[in-house]
């Protein structure tokens, strides 16, 4: 029987059966996940011969010993965006909460409880709209509590019915706006990475993105985001995947191997950004790995688009 205290989780699948292994085990580690009610989404596959795989993924869930676990594996293939926005506003129409999870993600024992109790401590804080579990390393920096910065993260993240109601995933953002240095400066994090480019290119269809409508919405609310001192979580996918390669940076500086930590901080009982926090983020070098990777698969659609117009 699913409890009360434990939000429901949304998992998002596609073609990866090693990888949901993997987050199913680092899950099913996690105290809790038995008493959570579980959502699975599955994208269809994009041609025949990728059918075998989506379906093997399918198999694995199935037969995952879960008292309350819903499949819901797509005939056709939606793509990351419209398979998401879709999945999490299904979920959040049935209940006030939940936790969203890729198939490339894995645990830290503790992710269950730190994100349980960030969504009963913050639910009725409106300035609060994203719990989120991964984090660059930072040294030590901040150890003894979670922070707030002014971004929220799409690896592995929960948030409320009653805020996620505001996503779209359009942008709604007027030219005017968009001119403006103080929303670039805003909208980009103040150097984290080129957000509003992302925006663009997603608008022009060359990147098939639900985040960067999400991060405007905390934005255009002027929304913050929660983040634990240590990974409670990381990203194995970057090997492979539709935004990921084995060549690409991160997956050649071993983001994908990050140790995650325990949930033996405590949550804030004030809710305020905490800048310096934020600075060290952007600083990381991480982070700098991020950005680099950005610019050079910007570089690689436009070459590659350049000679499809040939």
């Amino acid at each position: 029987m699913t409890d009360t205290n434990n939000a429901p989780i949304a998992i998002f699948a596609f073609n990866r059966a090693d990888l949901a292994a993997a987050l199913i085990s680092s899950l099913q580690r996690n105290a809790g996940w038995q008493q959570a009610k579980v959502y699975v989404f599955i994208d269809g596959p994009r041609t025949d011969a990728e059918k075998q795989k989506t379906d093997s993924v399918r198999r694995l869930f199935e037969e995952v010993e879960h008292p309350e676990l819903v499949i819901c594996s797509r005939a056709k293939n939606m793509g990351l965006k419209a398979s998401l926005s879709s999945g999490i506003t299904q979920v959040l129409k049935v209940h006030d909460r939940a936790i969203i999870l890729e198939d490339d993600l894995e645990l830290s024992r503790d992710a269950l409880s730190y994100f349980n109790e960030a969504l009963t401590l913050y639910k009725e804080d409106m300035r609060v709209w994203s719990i989120c579990g991964d984090i660059p390393k930072l040294d030590g920096f901040g150890r003894s509590q979670a922070h707030f910065m002014p971004v929220g993260s799409s690896w592995g993240w929960a948030t409320w019915s009653n805020r996620w109601k505001s996503y779209s995933g359009n942008s709604h953002s007027g030219s005017p706006m968009r001119k403006s240095r103080v929303f670039k400066d805003r909208f980009n994090v103040h150097g984290l990475r080129n957000f509003k480019t992302m925006l663009a290119m997603e608008e022009a269809g060359q990147v098939n993105s639900w985040y960067i409508h999400w991060h405007l919405t905390i934005v255009r609310n002027g929304g913050m985001c929660l983040f634990p001192p240590v990974p409670m979580l990381r990203n194995s996918g970057f090997s492979g995947g539709t935004h990921a390669s084995r060549f690409s940076l991160p997956s050649l500086f071993g983001l994908g191997d990050k140790e995650i930590g325990d949930f033996d901080f405590t949550l804030p009982e004030k809710v305020e950004l905490d800048f310096e926090f934020t600075q060290r983020v952007i600083d990381t070098t991480e982070w700098k790995l991020l950005r680099l990777n950005s610019i050079l698969g910007k570089f690689k659609r436009s070459l590659m688009g350049s000679f499809k117009r040939r």
